[in-house]
């Protein structure tokens, strides 16, 4: 089965081409500028070195956040759109599970960090169960000094929050470490993987229901009723 996937939730555009559990091409640009300009061309860039075209694709897959508003309705809407167009089915996976599950750590928990703005962080908590990730905390949204208030013991911080909030993190003085910093980019190859067991597993199709994980609400509806 040949899988597709694409993550625009933070300022990397990752695009990846699986066959099964077998990535045959990715391809990461980390560019400051929107991901509509780039999104399609690394689709089309991506499926060429794996060799394969669009109508060779069985299932599509994105990660729907959180993140970047604007960047979730990009990759959103083009897959949607092209999973509609070739009666294909789509896949879903929260961006935060795709940083754990690319993530190793050898510390009691492990905490996804992608920069929500307004001094705040998308957050999620895994614990350390015998090697395995064992959710703690879902996704939320808060602020650095809540979320590192509710973690007592060692953890490992990764995804793109890290590289906002790393001196305050190391102030703490508690066991706390970092993965590097190409590791905290997300990796669509790893999105694939995680689809492909999803679809198999709940022989689920995504594509009507699908929608962008925002967990908070837009500066638009915060302003609607000011």
């Amino acid at each position: 089965m040949y899988i597709l996937a694409a993550d625009t939730s933070t300022n990397c555009c990752s695009v990846a081409v699986s066959c099964d559990y077998k990535v045959v091409s990715e391809t990461i640009l980390d560019v400051k500028s929107t991901h509509s300009k780039h999104l399609l061309t690394l689709v089309n860039q991506t499926l060429s070195n794996a060799d394969i075209e669009l109508n060779d694709i069985e299932l599509f897959t994105v990660a729907s956040g959180p993140g970047s508003f604007t960047g979730l309705r990009i990759s959103m809407s083009a897959f949607k759109g092209m999973a509609l167009s070739l009666d294909k089915p789509l896949i879903t996976i929260s961006s935060l599970e795709v940083l754990s599950e690319q993530t190793t750590f050898h510390t009691e928990y492990l905490c996804p960090l992608i920069d929500a703005r307004k001094n705040e962080f998308y957050y999620s908590l895994y614990k350390n169960n015998n090697g395995k990730s064992e959710k703690l905390i879902s996704e939320n949204v808060a602020s650095i000094e809540n979320i590192l208030n509710s973690i007592d013991k060692s953890c490992t911080f990764t995804g793109n929050g890290v590289n906002f909030c790393k001196d305050e993190i190391k102030r703490t003085n508690k066991s706390f470490q970092f993965t590097k910093s190409y590791d905290r980019k997300i990796r669509s190859s790893v999105l694939t993987e995680l689809a492909y067991k999803k679809y198999i597993q709940k022989n689920d199709n995504e594509l009507v229901k699908s929608t962008p994980l925002y967990i908070r609400k837009s500066d638009a509806e915060l302003n609607l009723f000011k």
